[in-house]
Order: structure tokens, then C-alpha cells, then sequence
């Protein structure tokens, strides 16, 4: 166990950290990471690749998605050698600083461990440059230049990628919503009924999808199935927001007795079934291909993002 720990925190962030900075050492300064030729290279590490991805996959897809966890890592060894870093500076002042718990954020903001992936991206970006040089300059050489453009290219957009978890999302619900699909009723009276199905609930309040042409009335009544109860229930609800365009619906639960109350737990959350579907929907393989596509599809827009609410800060 122990010498699991020391990997975990000695060791893990500085091969990492290897791997990330490696390729500026030939691309910046001319140092030979790789001693073969392009063929040589294909043979043997393309094969190497393959096997890694598709061994991870059956040890772990129901648990990891493909390069998701790559992101997670370069996060967690930046994190851990800034500590590693300290910990040496200072080993007989340790601190210990508490997790904030409980805590609503009101706007979007950037966090301020953000300052470090940008040296990063810059140092990266300036790799790719020098890629552009050797390029142009040592064109004998284009085999070992384009295999090290690509590994920092690669590295470049994980960084790019990650920036989106460093943007702290504006989050003002007191409860988490749990996806779901249940088919309910809205009723105002009872010639006034509306069928359609729900996209997430908590014990809070409810999104649903429901066909209407005309406004619904301000406070309406849900009408569902509780496994728990194992009956129908009547929850009163508060219409927050309607729009019969997308047919999206959010409601506000009205808990005024304590019976409405014990409803209301036992609809949203005491239902074996919806917690299992979750479950399983968290734990489903991923293949490498969906992975790559969700990574490359969320690389460009936090880096803009990043970019506008920086300058809106200094504005």
C-alpha cells in the first residue's frame, strides 16, 4: 500500500509531466527524443498504442472513458507537483485546507488554478512553432519532426480541453437533478390534463416535455407513479417556466404539509428503478472513437471562452 501511495504521489506527476514537456526538447531545442525512422516508428509503437487502448478498455470501459482520462491526469500531476513543490520547500509546515461545502455560485468565473495550464498552452504552442522551423530549416529530417509535432500536437489539445473544467459554472440549485423519463399528467382541473414525459426531476422541482398549445395555468398539480408508494401521487407544482416552441416545461414543487413532503421524497428519490437506470448510464462502455469525438468536440470553445471572460474582467 505504501509503495502504491509513493507512486501515486512521487513518482505519477513527474512521468506525466515528462511526457507533456518532452517533445520542446527537440522541437525548441534540438534534442533527439527518438532514435528510428518513421517505418521503425509505425511498427512498433502504433501496434503498442492499439493494444494499450483496447487492454484499458476491457479492464476499465465501464468506468473510464477513452483520453477523459487523460485529461483527468494531466490535471491531477500539475495539482501534484505544485504540492510535491511545496511539500520540499517546507516539509515540517504542513497545511490542510477544507473542501467548502455547501456553497451556490451566482456567476460564471475562472479559477484561479487556471494560471498554470496557460504557461502550458504557451510553451506547447511555441513547440508547435518550432515544429513549423524544423520543418523549413532541417526538411531531411520531416520523419522525427512530424512524429514529435504530433505528440505535442496531441498534448496541446488535451490542454486546450481541459480548460473547460477550470471554468466554475454558474450553479444556483440547492438539489442535483437526476435524468429521467417517466410518463406523468399535468392537471389544472379536471378537464384541463396534459400527458408528456420527464427530462430530470430532484426533490426540488422538475423538468419535463409536454405537448400544449395554450399557457398553463400558474400552479398545476404532477400526476405519477411512485414505485415507492406503489400508487399514483398528486404533487401541487408552481410553473416556473413554459415554452410550448421546444415543449419544455419546469416546475417547482409546493410542499406546504408534511404528507406532500413524504410524496414528494419518495417519487424523486426512493425509486430503485431511476437510481439503477443511473447507474448503469454511468457505467456504460465507451468506445475510443466516442471519447475522441467528445474531446475534440469541447477543445476550441472553452479556449474562447477563457479568452472573452479574461477581457471581460480587465473591461
Amino acid at each position: 500500500m505504501r509503495l502504491h501511495e509513493f507512486h501515486s504521489i512521487l513518482v505519477f506527476p513527474f512521468a506525466r509531466l515528462v511526457f507533456l514537456l518532452s517533445p520542446l526538447g527537440y522541437l525548441l531545442f534540438g534534442l533527439e527524443l527518438i532514435h528510428a525512422t518513421f517505418t521503425e516508428i509505425l511498427i512498433y509503437t502504433v501496434p503498442h498504442i492499439i493494444v494499450s487502448f483496447r487492454l484499458s478498455h476491457v479492464l476499465f470501459g465501464k468506468n473510464r472513458w477513452p483520453l477523459v482520462s487523460e485529461l483527468y491526469e494531466i490535471l491531477q500531476c500539475t495539482f501534484l507537483f505544485r504540492a510535491l513543490l511545496t511539500v520540499i520547500k517546507s516539509p515540517n509546515n504542513p497545511s490542510f485546507l477544507v473542501t467548502p461545502k455547501g456553497e451556490d455560485q451566482s456567476k460564471n468565473y475562472i479559477s484561479s488554478l487556471a494560471n498554470s495550464f496557460y504557461w502550458l498552452l504557451v510553451m506547447l504552442f511555441i513547440g508547435n512553432l518550432g515544429a513549423l522551423y524544423h520543418f523549413y530549416s532541417t526538411p531531411e529530417s520531416w520523419e522525427l519532426t512530424f512524429v514529435v509535432f504530433a505528440w505535442n500536437t496531441f498534448n496541446f489539445i488535451l490542454c486546450v480541453s481541459l480548460l473547460d473544467v477550470l471554468i466554475e459554472k454558474k450553479q444556483v440549485r440547492k438539489a442535483s437533478r437526476l435524468p429521467a423519463y417517466d410518463y406523468v399528467k399535468i392537471a389544472a382541473s379536471e378537464h384541463q390534463i396534459w400527458q408528456g414525459n420527464l427530462r430530470n426531476l430532484s426533490r426540488t422541482g422538475a423538468n419535463l416535455s409536454l405537448t400544449f398549445e395554450h399557457t398553463l395555468p400558474k400552479e398545476v398539480r404532477l400526476i405519477a407513479y411512485a414505485s415507492a408508494l406503489n400508487k399514483h401521487v398528486e404533487i401541487a407544482c408552481q410553473v416556473m417556466h413554459q415554452n410550448s416552441d421546444t415543449k419544455e416545461v419546469r416546475l417547482q414543487f409546493l410542499t406546504r404539509t408534511d404528507q406532500e413532503k413524504n410524496n414528494v421524497i419518495a417519487y424523486t428519490l426512493c425509486d430503485s428503478e431511476r437510481w439503477d437506470s443511473f447507474q448503469k448510464r454511468r457505467t456504460r462502455p465507451i468506445s475510443y472513437f466516442y471519447g475522441l469525438k467528445h474531446v475534440v468536440s469541447v477543445s476550441m470553445k472553452p479556449l474562447f471562452l477563457h479568452i472573452y471572460m479574461k477581457l471581460k474582467q480587465r473591461s
